[in-house]
C-alpha cells in the first residue's frame, strides 16, 4: 500500500513538472511573436546599428564617402571638408612655388642669353678681358648704330641724348684711372686702356672728358636699351654690354677703381624731355666680394634729388644672389641687378622703357624716385667716378 502511494506521489509531480514546463513555452511564444514595426517617420533611426571605421592619416585622391545621417553626421562632414581644405591649400601652394620658379627660369633663358658677344670685331679695336679674365665688355663697331644711316633728329622721337663723337680709342697706356690718362694729355672722350693698381691685368673702359672738368671713369651708361641688364651676379660681376654704348663696367673692376684711391661719384640723367640733373656724391667705394660688393657713399649734392642714399651701406643683389632687406627677391621685380634697400629709390640698371612714362606691375624702369618718380623711365643715365681733388 505504502509502495503504491509512493508512487502515485512521483507520478503526480511529475505531472505537475510537465504542466509548468509547457506553460513556460507557451508563455515565451507569446512573447517572442510580439515584433515591434519598423519606424516611418524617422524617430527610431538612431536605435540602428553604427560603425566607425579607423583610417589611416593619408592623401586623399578621389571621392569620400561618409554617412550623413546620424547624431556625428554633421562633425564628419565638418572633419572630411577641412581634409579637403588643407590638402587642397597644400597642391595650390606646391603649384605656386613650382609656377614661381618656372617664371624665373623663363626670365633667366629669356633674358640672361649671352646676347652681346659680337663677332668679327676688327683686330684694331678688339677689347681685351676685363680684371680677373672673362669681361663681356667689349667694343662693338658692328653695332647697328655704326652702319645704319643717322636717324633724322627733326622727326625721331628717340634720337641719341648724348652728343657721341667718333670713337676715338687710345693705344698708350694702361693708365691707373681716366684722370691719370688726362693728367698724362689724353683730353678726349673715348675707349681708354686702364690697369688700377695692384689688379692683375689692364681692361678697357670709356673715359668722359666732355663734362668739365674731364678725367671722369663710366662704370655705367644706359642710352637706347641695347643691352639687357637683366642678369646674373657673374655677370654683374665681370661686367658685359659695348663700351661706346651700353655697358655694365663689373663689380670686381668697380672694386679694384675705387680703393685704389679716394674717389667720388657723379650721376648724370636725362629725361625725354631733353633735361639733364645731376647728382654728386663726395665719396664712392664699394666693399670687396666677401661683403658682396657693399656700397658707400658720402654726402649729396646736386639738382636731381637724392635717391642713393637709402642704398648707402646695402650689398648687391642679383636675380641669383639675394642680398636685399625684402622678403622677396628686389632684383626679380626691378628686372636688374642694384644695391637694393628693401626695395629701391633708385634703379639704374632696369628695363629701358621708350617714352618715359610705362605701365608694369612693378617699377621695373630706369628711374630715380627723387627726379620723374619710380614710374617714369628716364631716357639715358651714366655713373662715373674720378679720385677726389
Amino acid at each position: 500500500m505504502k509502495a503504491f502511494i509512493w508512487t502515485l506521489s512521483v507520478l503526480f509531480f511529475l505531472l505537475m513538472g510537465i504542466g509548468h514546463c509547457r506553460g513556460g513555452q507557451f508563455k515565451i511564444k507569446k512573447i517572442t511573436q510580439r515584433r515591434y514595426p519598423r519606424a516611418t517617420d524617422g524617430k527610431e533611426e538612431a536605435k540602428k546599428c553604427s560603425y566607425t571605421f579607423l583610417v589611416p592619416e593619408q592623401k586623399i585622391t578621389g571621392p569620400i564617402c561618409v554617412n550623413t545621417k546620424g547624431q556625428d553626421a554633421g562633425t564628419i562632414k565638418d572633419m572630411i571638408t577641412r581634409m579637403d581644405l588643407e590638402n587642397l591649400k597644400d597642391v595650390l601652394s606646391r603649384q605656386k612655388r613650382e609656377i614661381d620658379v618656372l617664371q624665373l627660369v623663363v626670365d633667366v633663358d629669356g633674358n640672361i642669353v649671352n646676347e652681346v658677344v659680337p663677332q668679327h670685331i676688327p683686330n684694331s679695336h678688339q677689347s681685351t678681358p676685363g680684371l680677373l679674365g672673362g669681361n663681356e665688355i667689349q667694343r662693338d663697331p658692328g653695332y647697328p648704330r655704326d652702319v645704319m644711316p643717322p636717324p633724322d633728329l627733326a622727326t625721331s622721337p628717340t634720337k641719341s641724348p648724348f652728343k657721341i663723337p667718333p670713337v676715338t680709342f687710345i693705344n698708350e697706356g694702361p693708365f691707373k684711372d681716366c684722370q691719370h690718362a688726362k693728367e698724362a694729355g689724353h683730353s678726349v672722350s673715348g675707349i681708354y686702356m686702364i690697369k688700377p693698381e695692384n689688379s692683375n691685368g689692364p681692361m678697357q673702359l670709356w673715359c668722359e672728358n666732355s663734362l668739365d672738368p674731364g678725367g671722369w671713369t663710366v662704370i655705367q651708361k644706359r642710352t637706347d636699351g641695347s643691352v639687357n641688364f637683366f642678369r646674373n651676379w657673374e655677370n654683374y660681376k665681370k661686367g658685359f654690354g659695348n663700351i661706346d654704348g651700353e655697358y655694365w663696367l663689373g663689380l670686381q673692376n668697380i672694386y679694384m677703381l675705387s680703393n685704389q684711391d679716394n674717389y667720388k661719384l657723379l650721376i648724370e640723367l636725362e629725361d625725354w624731355s631733353d633735361k639733364k640733373v645731376y647728382a654728386e656724391y663726395s665719396s664712392f667705394r664699394l666693399e670687396p666680394e666677401s661683403e658682396f660688393y657693399r656700397l658707400r657713399l658720402g654726402t649729396y649734392q646736386g639738382n636731381a634729388g637724392d635717391s642713393m642714399m637709402w642704398h648707402n651701406g646695402k650689398q648687391f643683389t642679383t636675380l641669383d644672389r639675394d642680398k636685399d632687406m625684402y622678403a622677396g627677391n628686389c632684383a626679380h621685380f626691378h628686372k636688374g641687378g642694384w644695391w637694393y634697400n628693401a626695395c629701391a629709390h633708385s634703379n639704374l640698371n632696369g628695363v629701358w622703357y621708350r617714352g618715359g612714362h610705362y605701365r608694369s606691375k612693378y617699377q621695373d624702369g630706369i628711374f630715380w624716385a627723387e627726379y620723374r618718380g619710380g614710374s617714369y623711365s628716364l631716357r639715358a643715365v651714366q655713373m662715373m667716378i674720378k679720385p677726389i681733388d
